[in-house]
């Protein structure tokens, strides 16, 4: 998991205590790995890096071009220095339109494309989480849940909801 600072607001908010930073990263891996675990899956965060100083990588407004930039960035600089499965990229940055997340799908252990980009949108950590393990619901290659493809999600959002549901990622 890597978090894009100096554009992340909890960043700003923690008074750049990269320690409360890396907490807060933690507390929301440990909510995926929550969600996940229903499932047989466990999700076990193997690093953690805090762009303090600059950027790695561009991010910008546009989600299309950070996730790309993110991803090559991944698998040219990361992937040969820190083997791992996936790497998610959390960001203060607001994307344009709606956007709070993206990541390709059925991409999960590729170089190439397994990973994804994610919005800090909330001061409650869970909603990093829960937009976070929807990208990597993406990757692990589920699409959403919706009516028209039979499986519109049937729990409502005051029980927890459900993770592939579009709105929440």
């Amino acid at each position: 998991m890597c978090l894009s600072p100096p554009c992340l607001f909890q960043f700003q908010k923690q008074g750049k205590d990269v320690e409360k930073v890396k907490q807060r990263l933690a507390e929301i891996a440990n909510y995926v790995d929550k969600f996940y675990r229903v499932l047989n899956i466990r999700v076990a965060l193997v690093g953690l890096e805090v762009w303090s100083d600059v950027d790695k990588c561009a991010v910008t407004q546009d989600p299309f071009t950070t996730l790309h930039e993110f991803l090559d960035w991944r698998k040219l600089k990361l992937l040969p220095q820190r083997p791992h499965d996936n790497a998610q990229l959390i960001s203060g940055v607001y994307f344009q339109g709606t956007t709070i997340g993206m990541a390709p799908i059925m991409s999960m252990c590729t170089a190439e494309q397994s990973g994804g980009i994610v919005m800090d949108h909330s001061d409650n950590p869970l909603g990093a989480a829960v937009t976070l393990a929807h990208e990597l619901g993406h990757n692990f290659g589920m699409n959403h849940d919706t009516p028209e493809r039979g499986c519109g999600c049937r729990m409502t959002v005051d029980r927890g909801g459900c993770i592939m549901t579009p709105s929440t990622g």
